[in-house]
């Protein structure tokens, strides 16, 4: 690392939370951080680490399921109608 530099910053939502750079952060404290004023709401938080994380390395099943619950609270909350599956088949 020290031939390079910090190549990737923490990144933090609007209030502070860490979207993407947790391990970063545990293993060296005086790591950069970036702030992304246009992450504001918990929505935006969820989808940010979702796609900040996805290509970079294998996501543990139980984080890529807390995240989809999360927005599936969200978007229910918010009023969103949700449909059974069609289970009969196409035909």
């Amino acid at each position: 690392m020290k031939s390079v530099g910090q190549l990737y910053p923490i990144l933090l939502s609007k209030d502070g939370l860490v979207i993407d750079g947790h391990h970063r952060q545990e293993a060296e404290g005086d790591w950069r951080t970036e702030t992304l004023d246009h992450i504001d709401s918990e929505e935006k938080v969820i989808l940010a680490r979702a796609i900040s994380n996805w290509h970079r390395r294998q996501i543990p099943r139980e984080d890529k399921i807390e995240w989809i619950n999360g927005l599936a609270r969200i978007y229910l909350a918010e009023g969103l109608k949700v449909n059974a599956p069609n289970t009969r088949g196409s035909g």
